[in-house]
């Protein structure tokens, strides 16, 4: 968690980059294990958020991708990814991620497309190990504007900022495992896979019958299995590569903050959520918000930014963000009037997406 080399290093994000207490608000000690009173706030407004998204159906259709508008999450049981709107308490929340991800070198005109709770609740199982983006997705060229850092040949082309409003200190807690480097060293890789859907996609198509879709033709078959060793055979070939040109895989490392520590992670790192060990309790059927008396639910505020030259629905494989509608960039959340709190804009949610279930604000100004 010391590391924090700049995204401005030739367009290479952070192994893992965390910057320290950029968004505790006063009162949080140095290991994180005192909940500071702004941080308190917002950890019950995310509560009250997801049990508001909980008693909408249209919510679970869409965490367990049972609609086609969205992608889903990845091991969904007692997992949740709750989209919030803006409050006071999120404003000064938002203002500590925007300077982190500043100073770290993104630019001013990056955009914001995600703005979420990613919840764990005691009692998930760890993720598949996963990008969010694939590692074939090119650096954006930069145009100006940027933080600190030197002059570089591009930028990532999403960054996920993770704000902690609990400690998370220690694997029982589940935190996020990243596997650094993995964003550089996969990248042809992942070139010849995406390649090699479709291929396979078109040739497949053309052994099939128009007519009778579910039927299985012999050829079709007899290509699946000759795929199946080239694909081997290609991924021998990937693994001596990066060893080559790489050096050995670097082992993996869990995300650990503080209460209030921001992390930023660039989305074509290769990661997974880890379990959250729970009592029996959290492993009962409808246990969408059941806890025991010790146990706490795991909370990171997820704010992503989109690189210049990116929109939000450019990027094939990205989560949560497809229903956001913000228009605000790195600049605004930098540059904003304190007399005028982000709580008092229009609401990033439209009505038709409220009544697919996503949380409103209220008249007083709260997540209902």
């Amino acid at each position: 968690s010391e590391d924090t080399s700049s995204i401005r290093n030739s367009g290479r994000l952070m192994r893992l980059a965390t910057s320290r207490n950029s968004a505790t608000a006063p009162g949080s000690d140095a290991q994180g294990s005192k909940r500071s009173g702004p941080l308190e706030a917002l950890r019950g407004e995310v509560e009250a958020a997801l049990g508001a998204a909980c008693r909408r159906p249209m919510y679970h259709a869409r965490r367990f991708n049972l609609i086609g508008d969205f992608e889903g999450i990845r091991s969904p049981w007692r997992r949740h990814a709750v989209p919030l709107s803006f409050t006071p308490d999120l404003d000064a929340a938002l203002a500590g991620i925007a300077w982190a991800a500043f100073e770290a070198g993104l630019p001013r005109s990056s955009h914001l497309v995600e703005l979420s709770a990613a919840v764990t609740l005691p009692g998930a199982s760890a993720q598949n190990v996963h990008s969010d983006i694939s590692p074939a997705i090119a650096n954006i060229p930069p145009s100006g504007g940027g933080g600190g850092g030197a002059a570089c040949s591009g930028l990532p082309p999403l960054v996920t900022a993770w704000l902690a409003v609990q400690p998370v200190l220690d694997a029982s807690m589940g935190p996020t495992t990243v596997f650094p480097g993995t964003h550089r060293r996969l990248v042809e890789r992942a070139v010849r896979i995406e390649e090699e859907r479709v291929q396979d996609s078109v040739l497949l198509a053309g052994l099939c019958d128009p007519t009778d879709p579910e039927h299985v033709s012999v050829e079709a078959t007899l290509f699946k299995a000759t795929r199946a060793k080239e694909k081997r055979k290609a991924l021998e070939a990937d693994v001596e590569r990066e060893l080559r040109d790489f050096g050995p895989a670097s082992a993996a490392c869990d995300l650990l903050l503080g209460c209030g520590d921001v992390a930023l992670m660039d989305c074509r790192l290769i990661h997974f959520g880890s379990a959250y060990p729970g009592s029996r309790s959290s492993r009962l059927p409808f246990a969408f918000l059941r806890c025991a008396a010790d146990e706490v639910p795991r909370i990171l505020i997820n704010a992503t930014f989109a690189s210049e030259g990116v929109g939000s629905d450019e990027i094939r494989g990205f989560t949560y963000h497809r229903t956001a509608k913000f228009d605000l960039t790195l600049g605004d959340l930098l540059d904003k009037d304190a007399s005028r709190p982000l709580s008092a804009w229009p609401p990033p949610w439209r009505s038709a997406e409220l009544a697919n279930g996503l949380p409103s604000t209220s008249s007083s100004g709260g997540l209902s």
